[in-house]
């Protein structure tokens, strides 16, 4: 009954691994642009992005010039975001985030001054992702050469950018 019992076990668990290896691949977090959400060294199961609804506060893995960067995306398409007073406005209200630092400021890249008002309409079908740690990511924020940007001076995700959403991070003893 015993030997029954342990085949039974690793065949379940190999089974499982396999489930798992064939719906989620694994990403290694770098850098220190999604604290405290995620910190450099976190691993993550990942899902590919292909036919999936994303959505606000949605983490995606997303093609940046060189680099794959882990971004939230904040604004949808059609949206008119607006960044004033080290705060989100998404359509004129104001945009709770509640898993920032909370004195994490969101400006305008180079002037956090409480007057600096940048206002933007997302193009459809396009999201506006920002850092959870904003003083030091590098987001939609910035335009960055050979990415097409607005007049405003925002860069917006367009999905065949978009390589995975995070769905959750992976235990470090595992």
């Amino acid at each position: 009954n015993l030997k029954y019992t342990s085949f039974f076990i690793i065949f379940f668990l190999v089974g499982t691994v396999i489930v798992v290896l064939s719906i989620f691949q694994f990403y290694y977090i770098r850098g220190e642009s999604m604290v405290p959400t995620y910190v450099d060294g976190h691993y993550v199961a990942v899902r590919n992005q292909a036919n999936q609804v994303l959505n606000r506060w949605d983490v995606i893995i997303y093609q940046d010039a060189d680099i794959l960067s882990a971004k939230r995306i904040i604004g949808l398409g059609w949206e008119t975001i607006s960044l004033w007073g080290g705060s989100i406005y998404i359509d004129d209200v104001l945009l709770a985030e509640p898993y920032l630092i909370p004195w994490i400021q969101t400006c305008v890249p180079v002037d956090c001054s409480t007057n600096s008002q940048k206002t933007f309409l997302i193009p459809d079908g396009t999201y506006f992702v920002l850092g959870d740690n904003r003083s030091v990511s590098r987001d939609s924020r910035d335009c960055i050469e050979g990415v097409l940007c607005s007049q405003s001076g925002f860069q917006t995700i367009a999905p065949e950018r978009i390589a995975w959403k995070i769905i959750t991070i992976i235990p470090e003893w595992l």
